[in-house]
């Protein structure tokens, strides 16, 4: 697996803290999977859907309720670092 920068993960969780629908950058979502924050399934479903612009309203949902996880898991290790 290729390294992850710590710049590019937060540049990822700065972008969904603004705006809950947009997509985490692949760093970020890669990040989420190695932490076990997102399944396998929801990690392919974040690279799917990363450079659409439009997406139903199950998708929005999904990628907002994957997004808030992520943000709470990334508070949650910032709390107890």
């Amino acid at each position: 697996m290729k390294e992850l920068g710590s710049n590019i993960i937060f540049q990822g969780v700065k972008r969904i803290s603004k705006d809950n629908s947009k997509a985490p950058n692949e760093a970020l979502a890669e990040y989420a999977k190695r932490q076990n924050w997102v399944s396998d399934w929801e990690y392919v479903f974040l690279l799917d859907t990363c450079s659409k612009r439009k997406l139903s309203p199950k998708q929005e949902s999904k990628r907002s309720e994957i997004n808030q996880r992520i943000l709470k898991n990334m508070r949650k290790a910032d709390s107890q670092a």
